[in-house]
């Protein structure tokens, strides 16, 4: 499946991705009704902290990793999760659906030529921060897993840069 507007193509994730997707966000929704999809924020925070165009002044990963990402997760979590993390079991609405449905799953890799466009890294990488996100909810943000969550995303940072 792949989507094209007027400057850019990407690739889609696969139905099984998706359904993957859509059900890590049921489980990571707070039971609070919020209109936001919450783990879509927290891999949009992490995308961010990935992308070295975001913030470029930030050049040491683990300065990146306290000022970008942590700055935002904690901010999501007093937001989002102040009676802690706890399994939903609520579908996700009418809306939250629509927006997942049109979620667009894509990393853009400052090195390739923006006129390029789509490459087929980008996905694999997103897969990649989809992954390392959910094993940081699934640890319940803890400051133990901030470690592991640090060395997953710095790995997509530094494919990101070079």
């Amino acid at each position: 499946m792949t989507r094209t507007n007027k400057k850019q193509s990407y690739d889609e994730l696969s139905v099984k991705q998706w359904v993957q997707l859509m059900r890590l966000c049921k489980e990571f929704q707070p039971i609070q009704p919020f209109e936001e999809i919450v783990f879509l924020e927290i891999i949009r925070a992490a995308r961010e902290f990935c992308s070295y165009g975001m913030y470029p002044f930030y050049t040491e990963a683990k300065e990146r990793f306290e000022t970008i990402l942590m700055k935002n997760i904690n901010g999501l979590k007093i937001k989002y999760y102040f009676c802690g993390i706890k399994t939903n079991t609520h579908n996700l609405s009418n809306k939250q659906f629509n927006v997942l449905n049109i979620y667009i799953p894509r990393v853009k890799i400052p090195t390739f030529d923006a006129l390029e466009g789509y490459r087929p890294i980008e996905k694999v990488l997103f897969l990649k921060i989809v992954r390392a996100c959910r094993d940081f909810m699934r640890a319940k943000m803890s400051k133990d897993a901030e470690q592991s969550l640090f060395e997953k995303l710095s790995i997509i940072y530094n494919a990101m840069i070079y």
